[in-house]
């Protein structure tokens, strides 16, 4: 049996997440990282970053956080993106694993990095809302 997953709140406070809830983040980061590894095998692998699974409040919540330090830019998520993220947001269906990615540090050195969004449903890639490209 897995233990319980032990997060910190926004206030500072320990709190232990349910067994079924920490096993389901697992299962989602597993299936991300293996489906990105199948779609881009030299941009992910152990180094590259997958978290998540992510609500789409916290993920706007965050976005609208970075767009704030645009002063030209749109104050919405995503900013000029927001249009891909709306269409991106109804593609999400309940158990689908709505995840943040990074792909490995050698993808950026050799100009072919990526970061974004992933939408994964059974273990396979439902749509990508890419960040940042190089």
């Amino acid at each position: 049996m897995m233990p319980a997953l032990v997060a910190v709140s926004l206030c500072g406070v320990l709190i232990a997440l349910p067994d079924a809830q920490a096993q389901a983040s697992e299962t989602c980061v597993k299936e991300a990282r293996a489906a990105l590894e199948v779609d881009s095998p030299t941009a992910f692998g152990p180094e590259a970053i997958v978290e998540g699974p992510k609500t789409i409040a916290t993920v706007e919540r965050e976005e609208l956080a970075n767009i704030a330090k645009c002063s030209q830019c749109p104050q919405t998520p995503f900013g000029y993106q927001y249009p891909e993220w709306e269409q991106f947001k109804r593609l999400i269906r309940p158990g689908d694993c709505l995840m943040f990615f990074r792909s490995n540090p050698c993808s950026w050195a050799h100009a072919f990095g990526s970061e974004g969004y992933v939408l994964v449903r059974e273990g396979r890639i439902v749509e990508i809302l890419a960040t940042k490209i190089q």
